[in-house]
């Protein structure tokens, strides 16, 4: 399980965080906590894409959000039955909103579990480092 930005972390922008797996092996379910700085960021919105890699193997998984805590967003996603999907893919979006200006910054996964069809328990962690970039640039001539 891993972190990317989606596109390029633009100043007073919103940040699209993607909750991602790789070469993964007949999944059923997962779960992870998102953290961030509620200093710098505040939590909008997470959603499971259209597509999503739990999706593709069939069904309708169930998605759940839990944002109780500031600073902090707990994601979940299973499949009913005995169905697994296996693969690389997005598994949630988390959208976050700075709250001003800021410089680098941490999103990090803790308490991320991965389940397979007979119900054991993987746990993973992932950190993503942010380096912000203006989203306007000027260019002054000098004399």
């Amino acid at each position: 399980m891993g972190l990317k930005v989606d596109g390029p972390a633009k100043v007073g922008q919103d940040l699209v965080v993607e909750v991602t797996l790789a070469d993964a092996q007949a999944v059923s379910g997962w779960g992870a906590t998102v953290g961030f700085d509620p200093l710098q960021y505040e939590f909008v919105e997470a959603i499971a894409p259209e597509g999503d890699l739990l999706s593709s193997a069939g069904g309708t998984p169930l998605f759940l959000v839990h944002s109780e805590t500031e600073g902090q967003v707990s994601l979940a996603n299973a499949l009913s039955g005995a169905s697994s999907a296996s693969g690389d893919g997005v598994l949630a979006r988390v959208i976050l909103r700075p709250k001003g200006e800021f410089e680098d910054a941490q999103v990090e996964i803790f308490d991320g579990v991965l389940f397979d069809p007979s119900r054991l328990v993987n746990p993973v962690s992932a950190l993503l480092d942010i380096q912000p970039v203006p989203a306007e640039f000027a260019l002054a001539q000098n004399y």
